[in-house]
């Protein structure tokens, strides 16, 4: 999934992610770059999952604005299995960001 950070103003800024908490089914990229004047900027989330469970991964945005308070967000990984048929029936990603 893409997630896109915004910057309405017309300055560029510098951003970067603190992963707190990881988990090796998910990753999250680049974790540090520029956001152009009155533009977004795109994060990669990705969920492979290795086993049957459900997983979470606990981030911090910074940005180098004036004022900026840093995002706390999580981000959760689910699969579901077909019991009976022990296959994979659907992989999910959820999260929940301030800024989108």
């Amino acid at each position: 999934k893409k997630i896109y950070i915004p910057n309405s103003s017309s300055v560029d800024f510098n951003y970067n992610i603190i992963i707190l908490e990881t988990h090796p089914s998910l990753s999250i990229y680049p974790l540090k770059g520029i956001i152009p004047a009155k533009n977004t900027v795109p994060i990669i989330i990705q969920y492979k999952p290795l086993k049957k469970i459900s997983t979470s991964m606990k981030i911090l945005l910074n940005i180098s604005q004036y004022n900026f308070k840093p995002q706390l967000s999580t981000i959760y990984g689910h699969i579901k299995y077909d019991d009976h048929n022990n296959e994979e029936h659907q992989k999910s990603q959820s999260y929940h960001f301030p800024w989108s």
